[in-house]
């Protein structure tokens, strides 16, 4: 485990909106089971500014006091960093109860829009979290509850892994923990924690990630204790037709531990087996001619390259190729100018 800092948590005596000069806009979750509500804000002097607050009582249902709790949350999110994991903006303290103030994923959850995923954003997110999940372990933290209802969709619509209400770090070289410590969701816990009197953290993670990718392309929640396995293999509507997912899930959900691929493993299994992540690359200029030489290098290279025109210093081409960018892919996600333009400004 790497050192851990210890954040700043600033009290709040007074009155917490004006404190922080922000208004509630929205509920957009109000858990039963725990005293934690979900708040979409915007700043009290710009409302385009939107936020989320999570609001943790500091007294559970039981009437005990859970600052311990609370801080190692607070504690674990101020010492990760991530493009695919939450960030926190801030936490404060005040009479009764805690904020953790966080970017808005305005897209809402993947529970949210799994019925209406296609197969190529299905991928695109679960290598996200994959590679989320990896930057976690490999630094001996564990999530302890993937599921899509924790997994958020950006303005850019990247996949973001959050609620840290489960996550810790462990001592280095630590892999077991006593199995009734791992909490998690039902239908996304691992079997081995109902038979097995410790459990290695990483292997159940795995088994969630798996259960969270077998939510996503069978569009529905994993009943407790639901025998994930048997549906992957006995299916013969779905998964024939995705090969990725049949692989994957078979490596995954795997009810005995030992023949569960780690997020590490997996990862660096599908890299040698497939040289890279499916890819497409797209190369642009004003000569069409000069373009499709270029895309020729690039093929003969390996890679898979298409074509479009651009003109940057033409407004309406910028737009025509970032509208087909959006309909198409949902975004771009690496860019890379290799031409400088000079303007000419006449005064």
């Amino acid at each position: 485990m790497e050192s851990v800092a210890v954040p700043v948590v600033r009290f709040i005596a007074g009155d917490f909106w004006s404190s922080v000069k922000m208004r509630q806009v929205r509920v957009l979750c109000q858990k039963t089971t725990t005293p934690v509500q979900v708040l979409e804000v915007a700043m009290e002097d710009d409302d385009s500014v939107r936020k989320v607050i999570k609001r943790i009582g500091l007294t559970d249902r039981r009437g005990r006091d859970s600052w311990r709790e609370v801080f190692k949350e607070i504690s674990f999110m101020g010492n990760v960093s991530h493009p695919h994991i939450m960030k926190m903006d801030w936490a404060v303290r005040c009479k009764g109860f805690v904020a953790i103030c966080m970017p808005l994923c305005s897209r809402g959850s993947l529970h949210d829009a799994r019925q209406s995923l296609n197969s190529e954003q299905i991928e695109r997110y679960f290598v996200q979290i994959a590679c989320a999940l990896r930057y976690l372990h490999v630094r001996c933290a564990v999530h302890g509850d993937v599921k899509p209802g924790n997994i958020f969709l950006d303005n850019s619509n990247n996949a973001i892994l959050g609620d840290m209400g489960m996550s810790r770090f462990l001592a280095h070289g630590q892999d077991r923990v006593r199995s009734w410590s791992i909490l998690g969701t039902r239908g996304f816990l691992a079997p081995e924690i109902m038979s097995d009197v410790t459990a290695d953290p990483f292997l159940t993670d795995a088994y969630a990630l798996g259960a969270t990718l077998w939510c996503l392309v069978f569009k529905r929640n994993p009943r407790n204790w639901e025998d994930l396995l048997t549906a992957v293999e006995s299916d013969s509507i779905l998964l024939p037709r995705m090969g990725f997912y049949r692989f994957v899930l078979s490596r995954l959900v795997q009810n005995n531990p030992r023949l569960r691929l780690s997020v590490c493993d997996l990862l660096g299994f599908l890299r040698l087996r497939f040289e890279r992540f499916r890819c497409l690359s797209y190369t642009t200029a004003r000569n069409e001619s000069r373009g499709q030489d270029a895309m020729g290098q690039l093929r003969a290279e390996g890679l898979e390259a298409k074509f479009h025109p651009l003109d940057i210093t033409d407004h309406n081409s910028v737009i025509t190729l970032r509208d087909f960018l959006h309909d198409n892919y949902q975004g771009l996600d690496i860019l890379v100018n290799n031409a400088a333009i000079v303007f000419k400004i006449m005064i």
